[in-house]
Parts: structure tokens; C-alpha cells; sequence
């Protein structure tokens, strides 16, 4: 198992990938065991975890609610985090799918105890396959008339 975090600059950032995080594991796109948000509301860092706690009912793995509050503490006032706790596997591509799609807006750590190993631009990400990669570069641009009809074939 690893937990991951995934860092925000706000906690409209972070709601956002809350949000994310738990329509995928609704739609089971991802096997996860535990995810959580944590953020602070005046000051005081707020914990709040998914609504389905199976893992906590069936004695499964669980993030612990003090550590990921006690990383929290230590971070910036206005900084939110998003935890995950999966498969190594399933963790690893979650951060890697992030990194992609956010690039440099997010950061990405692996959680060591209370320690962040930031992971953020240090594996390969999503790249275009073969195809995709060659549609990428021999498509041109459309052109654009300057005139406000335009004849089309129509078949």
C-alpha cells in the first residue's frame, strides 16, 4: 500500500479533485482503499473523508486521520491536500495521471510517516500513442473564410 498526496494552492483546488477522486471511485475506475481532503476553515486544518469508509467497517487499510492532519499543519495556510492510500501500482498512476493532465499547478508527494517526497515532473507521464502522435503533427490548421457565406458540398 502507498499513500499519496496530492497538493493544492487553494481549497477550491482541492475540492475539485476531491470531487474527482470520489466520482472515480464511484465508477470504479480505480481500485483505492481510503482517500481524504484536508484543508483549513479559519485557521484550524479540517479533515474530511469520503463517505464510504468500507475499509474502516471491515477492518481494511485506512489513512490515519491524525498524520495526514499533523502533514496539514506543517504546510501553508492556504494549501489543501488530497490523500489517496491504493495499491502501489494503482498509486503510482493516479500521481502520474495528475502530473500530466496538471503539469506544474499541482504538486505530487509520496507520504513517508509525516514526510513529503515530492514526486512532481519525476517519472514519465502519459505520452500520445504512435497514432495519435502522427495525427498530432500532419493535421493543419482549418482555414477560416473571410467572407459570411460559404459554399459547402452537401451530399
Amino acid at each position: 500500500m502507498k499513500l499519496i498526496a496530492v497538493k493544492a494552492d487553494t481549497r477550491a483546488k482541492g475540492e475539485f479533485l476531491f470531487d474527482a477522486a470520489e466520482a472515480a471511485a464511484r465508477a470504479d475506475r480505480f481500485p483505492i482503499e481510503d482517500y481524504a481532503f484536508v484543508y483549513r476553515k479559519a485557521g484550524k486544518v479540517e479533515v474530511q473523508e469520503h463517505k464510504g469508509r468500507v475499509g474502516r467497517m471491515f477492518g481494511g487499510a485506512h489513512i490515519d486521520k491524525g498524520q495526514i492532519r499533523r502533514i496539514a499543519e506543517g504546510a501553508g495556510p492556504d494549501d489543501a491536500f488530497v490523500f489517496v492510500l491504493a495499491d502501489d501500482r494503482v498509486a503510482d498512476a493516479i500521481g502520474t495521471r495528475v502530473r500530466t493532465v496538471m503539469g506544474d499547478e499541482l504538486k505530487t508527494y509520496e507520504v513517508d510517516g509525516e514526510t513529503l517526497r515530492e514526486t512532481t515532473g519525476t517519472d514519465p507521464t502519459y505520452a500520445l500513442t504512435g497514432e495519435e502522435a502522427g495525427f498530432a503533427e500532419t493535421t493543419d490548421p482549418i482555414a477560416q473564410s473571410n467572407t459570411l457565406l460559404v459554399r459547402m458540398p452537401w451530399s
